[in-house]
């Protein structure tokens, strides 16, 4: 395969052709402005030179004139004619005719010399003037622009300057390669750590230079991302793990069953009866898990649609009082009958959420619970509480219990039934609808489920 250059050696060049397109453009500039200036000083030297001339013509002493004249530089040439008649009146240098009027500005020319084929350019500049009898002069004069001599010294010095930028080139050339290697030394650092980080080692760090810059600032980023996704793996492990824990349970006991209804159980009536209800209770487990897996899924990618509106609190609270009731006599859930606030919120998803609550509170308590439900309303948020009078959470597992398949012990044992799931969907639908869920226990015992959402 063909080698490529190197970013170091891309951006050396690109630094020096940089470097040498603004020292051209620096010499053009310069010479540009040496041009311009030179121009300009030709044109205030003519037209002084020509008020010197209208002054002695007006002034009517053919003497003076001459007097004028003769002091003038021997390189400039001059024509006097009458502008009306092109009479000429005197001049220096026969071999320049007269040429267009110029209107006071320098002109650039041309031309040829009368005795003979040779090219002259010159620079010439006209201008009238009005003597006091009324007659009217124009006032030609030239020099020559000796552009040879000229376009001879601005070779030289490009030749010269030309000579003297090479090394500095050069030498910028090869700074620009050291400095850009030194600058990129982290980057390629960060390569190679990269390289050899994957999803078994992502607590790997990308190594960081400390100097707050650009560089140091987009290992950190990496870094801060490998952190996420090292704790979405390791989630994502544990989750499989637990899924794969929970219906192994569940598919074994359903295995055992029927082989013993294979073996002798169909001919025992009783047998058949206990084991097709054990096979049916397995199947709802399982059944509950992958439904529960199933909304965790909709909910986390936001694949569920929130409708707000206005509704009152205490029908909400009777609603899931008559349906707990319907299911199991012996639930008793209290609220205040005379608290009949209203509230802007999802009654749908705040009705899957005390389900669950209330749902796992029954569950770990004992014969007659009783499910308290609170609510309180401020300007900023809206707190509603369930609160069981069961056995409560075990202080070192209050930071775990919205955690997927947690129950409380590192076997996660099955004997308190549900999928494990019910917490952490009730987490899920909290911050749906951008709140909060907190757990904890009551002063007189039983366990406190706080749902707080903004107003």
């Amino acid at each position: 395969m063909k080698h490529k250059p190197s970013v170091v050696l891309k951006l050396s060049i690109k630094f020096s052709a940089i470097l040498t397109i603004a020292v051209l453009s620096i010499i053009y500039v310069f010479f540009m402005t040496l041009r311009h200036m030179s121009r300009q000083q030709e044109t205030r030297s003519f037209k002084r030179t020509a008020n010197v001339i209208a002054r002695a013509l007006n002034s009517g002493d053919p003497m003076f004139l001459e007097k004028k004249l003769s002091e003038l530089p021997f390189f400039i040439s001059y024509l006097i004619y009458d502008s009306n008649t092109n009479q000429i009146f005197t001049q220096r240098n026969g071999r320049i005719d007269i040429l267009p009027e110029t209107n006071g500005k320098t002109v650039h020319l041309n031309t040829k010399r009368t005795s003979g084929e040779d090219s002259l350019t010159i620079v010439y500049m006209t201008s009238r003037c009005q003597i006091r009898t009324g007659q009217v002069f124009t006032i030609q004069l030239a020099q020559n622009a000796n552009t040879e001599a000229g376009n001879h010294f601005i070779r030289q010095v490009l030749l010269w300057i030309a000579a003297g930028s090479l090394p500095v080139l050069l030498l910028s050339f090869l700074l620009s390669i050291y400095f850009t290697k030194k600058t990129m030394e982290p980057v390629v650092k960060i390569t190679k750590t990269a390289e050899n980080i994957s999803s078994s080692n992502l607590d790997k760090s990308l190594p960081e230079t400390g100097k707050n810059d650009e560089l140091d600032n987009l290992a950190k980023t990496f870094n801060k991302l490998f952190g996420r996704l090292k704790k979405d793996f390791d989630r994502e492990r544990s989750f499989t793990g637990n899924v794969s824990h929970e219906l192994k349970t569940p598919v074994a006991v359903i295995s055992g069953q029927t082989n013993l209804l294979r073996r002798w159980g169909k001919n025992d009536p009783a047998q058949l009866d206990k084991s097709l209800e054990i096979i049916m209770q397995e199947t709802k487990s399982i059944e509950a898990i992958i439904t529960g897996m199933l909304e965790l899924t909709r909910l986390e990618n936001s694949k569920i649609s929130v409708e707000n509106q206005e509704f009152s609190v205490l029908s909400l609270f009777e609603r899931l009082s008559g349906e707990f009731s319907s299911i199991r006599e012996d639930v008793k859930i209290v609220f205040d009958k005379d608290n009949d606030t209203s509230v802007t919120s999802d009654p749908e998803l705040l009705h899957q959420i005390f389900t669950a609550v209330i749902s796992n509170s029954i569950k770990f308590s004992t014969e007659n619970p009783v499910i308290t439900l609170g609510f309180t309303k401020t300007q900023d948020e809206i707190s509603f509480t369930v609160k069981d009078k069961g056995p409560g959470f075990r202080e070192e597992d209050i930071p775990h219990v919205f955690e997927r398949f947690w129950r409380g012990d590192k076997s996660h044992n099955r004997a308190s039934g549900g999928s494990g799931l019910g917490l952490s969907i009730t987490k899920a639908l909290a911050q749906t609808l951008n709140g909060t869920v907190e757990a904890s226990n009551s002063v007189e015992g039983g366990a406190v489920i706080t749902v707080r959402l903004p107003a």
